[in-house]
C-alpha cells in the first residue's frame, strides 16, 4: 500500500520557489537601484553641461571685450584723449655692463 504525503511535496515545492524567488527579488531591487543611479548621474551631467555652456559663453564675451580694448580704433582714441605723439626715432635706455667679468 502506498501512502501519499501531499503536504511534504508542497513544502518542498514552496521551499524551492522561495529559494529561487529571493535572489530574483534581490536582483530586481538591485537593477532598480542601478537604474536610479544612472538617471541621477545623467541629470548631474546635463546640469554640468549647462554650466559649461554658460562658462563658455562668458569666456567668449570676455575675450571679445579684451580684444576690443586692443582694437586699432580703441588705441587711436586712447592716444587722442591723452594727446600722445608717436615717436619716429625712439631712444631706448641702455644699461652699462658693470659685471663684464661675471658674463665671461
Amino acid at each position: 500500500m502506498t501512502i501519499m504525503q501531499p503536504n511534504k511535496e508542497k513544502k518542498t515545492l514552496t521551499r524551492l520557489l522561495f529559494i529561487l524567488a529571493v535572489p530574483l527579488l534581490g536582483g530586481v531591487v538591485g537593477l532598480v537601484m542601478l537604474y536610479n543611479q544612472t538617471v541621477n548621474v545623467q541629470h548631474a551631467v546635463d546640469g554640468l553641461r549647462a554650466d559649461l555652456q554658460e562658462i563658455q559663453t562668458n569666456n567668449a564675451e570676455l575675450k571679445e571685450r579684451f580684444f576690443g580694448l586692443f582694437d586699432r580704433a580703441s588705441i587711436e582714441q586712447f592716444v587722442q584723449e591723452r594727446n600722445l605723439i608717436k615717436e619716429r626715432n625712439p631712444e631706448y635706455l641702455t644699461v652699462k655692463e658693470q659685471w663684464a667679468v661675471a658674463s665671461q
